[in-house]
């Protein structure tokens, strides 16, 4: 699971582009995706909790940071 993940994230991010990225998926594939994004490496804790439903959004600047997660509208 982590693998496939990861394997898109490397993807979306591989070629540079300008512009925003809507990503729709479970909170599990969220969190994977935060993990792989933010360099988490696999079978260790992380303090991501994603409610059902919520919103999660991340910007670059100099690297990837979390500026919203797990907000429920």
């Amino acid at each position: 699971y982590a693998e496939r993940v990861g394997a898109v994230i490397r993807e979306l991010v591989a070629e540079p582009w300008t512009g925003d990225l809507l990503v729709v998926g479970h909170r599990g594939t969220v969190r994977q995706f935060l993990r792989t994004l933010l360099g988490f490496p696999d079978g260790t804790e992380d303090p991501f909790a994603v409610p059902l439903g919520s919103l999660t959004v991340v910007r670059y600047e100099d690297g990837y940071q979390v500026e919203l997660l797990g907000a429920v509208p």
